[in-house]
């Protein structure tokens, strides 16, 4: 009912999607080190997919299904599996999330989700895995590549010089 709920909420806000990660408990960054992170089990984390494609009043609302797996250390294997139960679920849009510095461990996933007979497009965020471009991630069956937070980062030197003048100068 909550899942419906806040769908319903977004979509006549206007919003575009809605993510929903697969790790249990209270939202941290993926690359926390949080000793209690944890995935969802499979049949809560399909019934929550099923029950946002449903809420929705028109496809205009994208449901997007984040796996966490490979962030917590599970394998790739596992990690295609779920996508293909959120796949059926009636996820519009997959997002595997993965730590590793390369981006060897998503790609591995991106052949075996298509191997496997998935269909949706995949989405990609290589916070950790720069090096590799977006023509890489296109080339490999990435439809979408989010810059998560490098808009923010690049924005935090200027931002502490203009802070550090203010102190020197004592007023705008």
């Amino acid at each position: 009912e909550e899942v419906e709920a806040v769908v319903r909420a977004l979509e006549r806000l206007g919003v575009g999607a809605v993510v929903i990660e697969d790790k249990c408990g209270q939202k941290r960054n993926s690359f926390a080190n949080a000793n209690d992170a944890r995935l969802a089990q499979l049949d809560t984390m399909a019934a929550r997919i099923q029950a946002a494609a449903r809420a929705r009043n028109s496809t205009n609302v994208l449901v997007v299904a984040r796996l966490e797996g490979m962030v917590l250390g599970e394998s790739t294997t596992d990690t295609v599996a779920r996508a293909l139960a959120y796949e059926a679920a009636g996820a519009d849009m997959i997002l595997p999330h993965s730590k590793a510095p390369t981006a060897a461990q998503i790609f591995a996933f991106a052949q075996g989700y298509r191997g496997a007979g998935g269909q949706l497009p995949l989405a990609a965020i290589p916070t950790t895995y720069d090096g590799t471009t977006e023509s890489d991630l296109l080339d490999q069956g990435f439809s979408v590549v989010i810059y998560a937070n490098q808009l923010l980062r690049a924005a935090l030197d200027p931002m502490a010089e203009c802070a550090l003048d203010l102190l020197q100068a004592g007023s705008a």
